[in-house]
């Protein structure tokens, strides 16, 4: 994304396949860590920005799912609120406070993070300020058909 060669709706895309093997072939069923949380967290964001609502449930279940399975006992600012941010409308407070870590995080402590920037869409994007904003998500669907076949290719094989 970095180099512009893959738009940001192919790498939500893609990055749904990662998320969706890593929770079918990874150690999902013992024990989830707070990266992963974050992971799915963003991926549910992007899905409410691109309003893919199949994906919003889906990312929310998964979300849930996640949190359940995560036995880190520490204050975390997402895991704190994370329940909420899986509703069906994520509170625009909150929304409002995943912007102001993520504007402030380099001034934060290395035990606060991890952080919601150091997963995808990383630095690049903010999926939070593109819902505060009331960004138009059709500005950003670029899909292209390599992209298209890759993302089947891994669809049908994994």
């Amino acid at each position: 994304m970095r180099e512009k060669t893959v738009s940001l709706y192919e790498g939500y895309l893609l990055n749904s396949e990662i998320l969706r093997l890593k929770r079918c072939y990874g150690n999902w069923n013992n024990s989830v860590q707070i990266s992963t949380c974050i992971m799915i967290l963003n991926q549910r964001l992007l899905a409410d920005f691109f309003r893919n609502e199949p994906a919003i449930d889906t990312f929310r279940n998964w979300g849930l799912e996640a949190y359940a399975l995560n036995h880190e006992i520490r204050k975390h600012y997402i895991l704190d609120k994370y329940p909420l941010l899986m509703e069906p409308e994520v509170p625009r407070e909150l929304l409002e406070h995943l912007y102001q870590v993520r504007l402030n995080c380099e001034n934060m402590s290395f035990d606060e993070g991890p952080f919601h920037d150091e997963r995808f869409p990383w630095e690049d994007y903010s999926p939070e300020e593109l819902l505060l904003n009331g960004t138009n998500h059709l500005d950003y669907m670029d899909l292209s058909e390599d992209i298209a076949d890759l993302i089947v290719e891994i669809s049908v094989n994994y």
